[in-house]
């Protein structure tokens, strides 16, 4: 039993084979942008680009294009390495429905001021060993204000679109993201990973872009997330390799997340967009 007018917590002793994990409702209020960097498509020979093409180029497996000359370099490379091709998204190959013939850009690395809401209404009940979800129980806490600094990248909202038309997820990809860059992080820029929290949206009501947050959790910051802007380029090629390196199929919690958390396409939809950032 928690009372929060007093700051006590009263615990009793009991013999149960689950332990809880709070599920937390966060919302990231952007007060200002201190610094931006557009991240453009590549235009360098060989790189994939979102050009029209035709449904018969679409509708071909990675295979037949690898016979006719078709994938690029870097494609055959995974395919000479066993890994499923057809489960990657190449931008080139995007169908002209998407729209894509207009696109200029990919994404946008921001740093600057937050306001950051958390709000604690019930927690999960995770079984011990197997960690499996036995129950919820409820809880009645107040909402929690964390004035901070943040690094947040935000995706163009053709994106969306993009990844569903080859069966993929941007909401389990940005989450897989999150997931994967807040593990990578604290590697380079020598933090303790509780220093950090990361926060994917969908469409994120104050940029109004799928976006992830990675902001510090002290108030006012300490410079963690300015500095992860500053090694956004070294930052996100360790996401990649740490991503594409994993050997497991759906994700898991070595990389990316486990698929119940992620969803089935969650990796793949995560390596796709990587791909784009890596160049």
């Amino acid at each position: 039993t928690l009372d929060w007018e007093n700051r006590r917590a009263y615990a009793r002793e009991a013999e149960l084979d689950y332990y809880t994990d709070a599920v937390t409702k966060r919302d990231i209020r952007v007060l200002e942008c201190n610094l931006e960097e557009t991240v453009p498509l590549p235009t360098d020979e060989g790189a994939l680009q979102p050009v029209v093409v035709s449904e018969a180029m679409v509708e071909k497996t990675a295979q037949e294009e690898l016979e006719e000359g078709v994938l690029e370099p870097r494609e055959e490379v995974l395919l000479a390495e066993g890994r499923d091709v057809d489960n990657v998204i190449f931008l080139n190959r995007w169908p002209e429905e998407a729209g894509l013939a207009e696109i200029d850009s990919l994404a946008s690395h921001q740093w600057g001021e937050v306001s950051v809401t958390t709000l604690v209404a019930k927690y999960k009940k995770i079984r011990f060993e197997t960690h499996e979800n036995v129950g919820f129980g409820e809880v009645h806490l107040p909402e929690q204000e964390l004035q901070t600094e943040a690094y947040w990248i935000s995706f163009e909202p053709w994106l969306d679109r993009a990844l569903k038309m080859k069966g993929l997820s941007l909401g389990g990809g940005i989450r897989a993201l999150a997931s994967a860059l807040a593990s990578v992080a604290p590697l380079h820029v020598m933090c303790d990973p509780r220093d950090i929290r990361s926060v994917p949206m969908v469409k994120s009501p104050f940029v109004e872009k799928p976006t992830i947050f990675l902001y510090d959790y002290y108030p006012g910051g300490v410079g963690i997330a300015r500095k992860v802007f500053e090694m956004k380029k070294t930052v996100w090629t360790s996401v990649y390799n740490l991503v594409r390196g994993c050997e497991c199929e759906r994700g898991c919690p070595a990389c990316v997340g486990p698929p119940v958390d992620v969803g089935a396409t969650g990796k793949q939809s995560a390596l796709a967009i990587l791909l784009q950032l890596k160049d």
